[in-house]
């Protein structure tokens, strides 16, 4: 068994031919600020198909592993408070970083700031927290709130994220005109006041859109069922209005768009991009965001049925149906008993060659792209691999006895955000050394305040004296590579005696 390796769902390209396989890959190795992650459960729904589709029309790209979210343990930090304090712990993570790998692997490695601790009522597998559904609605009511809309057009296809936008809408005295498409989502939507809706594709459908529009003067437009639905809701919008594309709708083609809307009238069209919103958010925000995600028990999805990994092509049928699938991951392989879809996308259509096991002879199946078929010649092409070997399954306790990088000259020093958004440092004891005199003097004149705690814009923590938003006076800065400096601060900067200690316990006094 190589412990170097693991497996992994790759999405590869072969003579212009896109498609996933299961390979052996190396285990990822946690920088500083990330950690490493035994993933247990990673879902697949319509926002990785999107993005499969989307790099699947990319005319070259590195072999990939795709996946947005997932949970698992947390074997081993590469360094940093908030990383340290997660080794051990049951988490559930998105991934928002493009140059690491995704989730649809035995293991994976994340920035820590991605990362939250899973609450103990669901800490079995039977439970799953969606990050991403969590954020988009977050995203959602960011949008309209910065740019203080009055009224919005809105569709979806999850209840979580409607009542969560329409309840913000209800309390922001916001108007929003909502598409739906069936009577459940019609009494969903009318038990919130002040709305007005408007059923997909009935005969006066345009109709009722102007009048809505002349009555409630709609700014902002927000959409996943795509299509003709798109164009309808952009000329609905007023002048200079916005309509954003989310869900798996982003790589469609808009029908009916009339150019004078984008050109002459200054409508935008944008797609949800919730990873570069999130990743524009300061690393207290992350923190903030995530932990208040995971309080949050509407965004919690029952795991009925998870499929095994190397079985991962079972699910795509599913979720092309609109529904969410959740992976297994850390499985027992069965080489006898695989089967594979081979993908092709044109631009996203599946392209079935069903192997029944690893000697199946490939050369003389058919590869069919809609009601298209290649010939046989071409499907000889595609790359075949069959080698499986067991993941890492060596227990938490072996690996930490192994892997235990912690700074010697402590126990632990970390920090978390508690449920009432106030950070709490907890140090314990710092071995082997003295106590630090405080017998310095800035005689500076500046007025001090003391703050029990602050996360600083590097994500270092803070306790000491303040001014000007600045550590100013005596304090003590805890930085996440696990170095620490106690001493006298002015401006932000450290000014007079002080003492630095690394991460390996080296000291180092500054007069």
């Amino acid at each position: 068994m190589d412990t170097e390796l693991m497996l992994a769902i790759v999405l590869e390209k072969h003579d212009n031919h896109s498609y996933l396989s299961i390979k052996q890959v190396k285990i990822p190795v946690p920088k500083w600020g990330q950690v490493l992650i035994k993933v247990d459960i990673a879902p697949m729904n319509l926002y990785d198909l999107d993005r499969v589709d989307k790099f699947s029309q990319i005319q070259n790209f590195s072999p990939k592993i795709l996946g947005i979210e997932g949970s698992g343990i947390v074997m081993k930090s590469g360094g940093g408070l908030k990383s340290w304090k997660l080794v051990g712990s049951k988490v559930q993570f998105a991934q928002f970083d493009d140059t690491l790998s995704g989730s649809w692997a035995e293991y994976i490695v994340c920035n820590a700031t991605s990362c939250v601790v899973v609450k103990n009522q669901y800490k079995d597998l039977t439970n799953f927290f969606g990050i991403w559904n969590f954020l988009m609605q977050e995203m959602i009511k960011d949008i309209i709130d910065t740019n203080k809309h009055k009224a919005i057009l809105f569709t979806s296809k999850d209840k979580n994220i409607w009542q969560s936008v329409l309840q913000f809408c209800k309390n922001k005295k916001i108007k929003s005109i909502n598409i739906v498409e069936s009577a459940e989502e019609w009494n969903f939507v009318r038990k919130f006041e002040g709305n007005c809706m408007i059923k997909n594709n009935e005969t006066k459908m345009d109709e009722k859109l102007n009048r809505a529009a002349c009555e409630f003067q709609p700014t902002l437009a927000f959409d996943c069922l795509g299509g003709g639905v798109s164009s309808k809701l952009l000329s609905t919008l007023k002048d200079g209005g916005e309509l954003y594309l989310y869900g798996d709708k982003l790589n469609e083609t808009l029908q009916d768009i009339p150019f004078s809307d984008l050109i002459y009238n200054e409508k935008k069209i944008r797609g949800l991009d919730i990873t570069s919103w999130f990743n524009k958010k300061s690393s207290v925000e992350k923190i903030m965001l995530l932990s208040s995600a995971i309080n949050n028990d509407d965004f919690y999805l029952k795991i009925e049925n998870p499929i095994p990994m190397p079985a991962f092509s079972d699910g795509f049928l599913q979720v092309k149906e609109s529904k969410t699938i959740f992976l297994k991951m850390n499985v027992e392989t069965d080489l006898s008993n695989i089967k594979r879809f081979y993908l092709n996308f044109i631009p996203f259509q599946l392209c079935l060659d069903e192997c029944n096991d690893k000697h199946h002879d490939i050369t003389t199946s058919e590869t069919r792209i809609s009601d298209q078929t290649t010939n046989t010649e071409e499907s000889k092409n595609f790359p075949f691999e069959w080698k499986f070997e067991d993941a890492l399954n060596s227990s938490r306790e072996e690996y930490f006895l192994e892997n235990d990088n912690r700074p010697k000259y402590l126990n632990m020093a970390v920090y978390e955000v508690n449920d009432t958004e106030e950070a709490a440092l907890r140090v314990k004891e710092i071995k082997n050394l003295e106590k630090f005199e405080w017998d310095f003097e800035l005689n500076d004149g500046v007025e001090v305040s003391f703050k029990q705690i602050e996360i600083l814009e590097d994500l270092s923590v803070y306790k000491g004296e303040w001014a000007n938003n600045k550590p100013h006076g005596k304090g003590i800065r805890f930085y996440t590579d696990g170095s620490i400096y106690e001493g006298y601060w002015q401006y932000g900067k450290p000014k007079g005696k002080g003492r630095f200690i690394n991460s390996d316990g080296e000291v180092r006094n500054i007069n």
